[in-house]
């Protein structure tokens, strides 16, 4: 269900429903939300 929510988020907010040409970027940014709402669970290295 988390990879769900995440692949869900990157979709909707951060790709806006588009395909990705830097697949990297997406990560950093998604981290980085993720962070700032949930807390230090989901650095860059862990979702990656």
């Amino acid at each position: 269900m988390l990879f769900w929510q995440v692949s869900k988020r990157i979709t909707e907010f951060v790709l806006e429903h588009k395909r990705a040409e830097y697949g990297k970027q997406i990560v950093v940014t998604l981290s980085r939300q993720l962070e700032e709402r949930f807390g230090c669970n989901f650095e860059e290295k862990s979702i990656n």
